[in-house]
């Protein structure tokens, strides 16, 4: 009878052992490769090298030789081809409205007139100063040297030009030429054609005899509604083209004073004119910032566009055409590939704004 009941008691409990024995066995299988996967996403990672992100680069300029130019503000500068200055030049009289380049004793020369309403010569090789010419109407706003480097003319605030035999330091002669500022002068090939433009919206064309000792006026053109602010001469010397802060770009017929085309530019007014060596495109600057170039035949833009920040106050082309100067309001100077419509650089050349411009020999 004890026998019988332990067999039955083996019989009810040995399945139970071994379910046990079977849970705990499957318990542990399951649970390692939890532990495994418990301890592989605990593990510390293999270290990465940390990569610093790579600031944008700068914008790149094309490297191209700048043209040599002398650049006016309250004081003058000479810039070499790489966009250094070589000179400085200071005269402490104010701002410089006006430069013009000629030749003395075998000597280049550099002429500049300003708010002291003195015309100053200085050596160009070493920047001694040189004579003064007291011209006594007012600040000086234009300057022209005729082709014969003879005769120097003087536009001023008050609207007198004034001729001078430059390197004798005499004056010649002077007459009343406008109503208000002279804001351009021109000679013509000859010699002795001079052409002018002022704030009072007039151009004039003169006639310098006797060797400059005396001025008459030719022909008057009544060309813009509000002050011109440049010219260009065209054609040889039969037309001219101007440009005012009436927003336009003009040309005359100077034998006739006839006018050819009327360009409107920009509805707050141009700045600045300046026409290519080979007379065929002329640029201009106006108060948006804008630098255009166009056709000086036909009058039709051309694609080339350059925007500035501050109004152009002054341009030049150098001398082989392809390229464009530009001193601003925002006392920069910028060179522009005419070609590839890009900017070629940009100085920061001034203390305030570039107010003249001539290419350097």
């Amino acid at each position: 009878m004890v026998a019988t009941s332990l067999r039955c008691a083996r019989m009810i409990f040995a399945p139970n052992i071994v379910v046990k024995v079977l849970f705990v066995l499957f318990g542990v299988a399951f649970a390692c490769p939890i532990q495994a996967q418990i301890g592989r996403s605990r593990a510390p990672s293999p270290s990465k090298p940390v990569q610093t992100p790579t600031p944008p680069s700068p914008p790149t300029l094309n490297l191209m030789p700048l043209p040599k130019v002398i650049s006016a503000s309250r004081n003058i500068k000479l810039w070499d081809t790489s966009g250094q200055p070589t000179l400085q030049i200071d005269p402490n009289t104010g701002d410089i409205n006006a430069l013009a380049l000629g030749t003395k004793d075998g000597q280049q020369t550099l002429i500049s007139g300003g708010a002291d309403g003195v015309v100053r010569l200085w050596n160009l090789a070493s920047g001694a100063p040189g004579d003064t010419l007291a011209v006594n109407h007012g600040p000086i706003t234009a300057l022209a040297i005729s082709p014969d480097n003879m005769i120097l003319a003087v536009g001023a605030a008050d609207g007198t030009i004034s001729l001078w035999a430059w390197k004798q330091g005499r004056l010649l002669a002077a007459v009343p030429a406008h109503s208000d500022a002279v804001t351009g002068l021109i000679y013509a090939s000859d010699n002795h054609t001079l052409i002018s433009a002022s704030a009072d919206r007039q151009i004039r064309v003169w006639l310098l005899l006797d060797n400059g000792r005396r001025i008459v006026l030719r022909s008057s053109i009544l060309a813009h509604d509000a002050p011109i602010t440049g010219i260009a001469l065209l054609s040889g010397g039969t037309q001219v083209a101007s440009v005012s802060e009436d927003g336009y770009l003009m040309i005359w017929d100077l034998a006739t004073g006839a006018q050819i085309r009327r360009i409107f530019v920009c509805e707050r007014g141009v700045t600045a004119l300046a026409v290519s060596p080979d007379g065929k495109t002329l640029a201009t600057g106006d108060f948006n910032g804008h630098i255009r170039l166009w056709n000086a035949i036909t009058g039709m833009p051309l694609t080339f566009q350059g925007n500035l920040p501050q109004p152009p106050r002054t341009l030049l082309w150098s001398a082989d055409g392809t390229m464009l100067v530009c001193g601003a309001a925002d006392n920069t100077l910028s060179f522009w590939n005419v070609n590839t419509d890009k900017q070629v650089a940009c100085i920061a050349a001034h203390d305030s704004p570039v107010r003249a411009l001539v290419l350097a020999p």
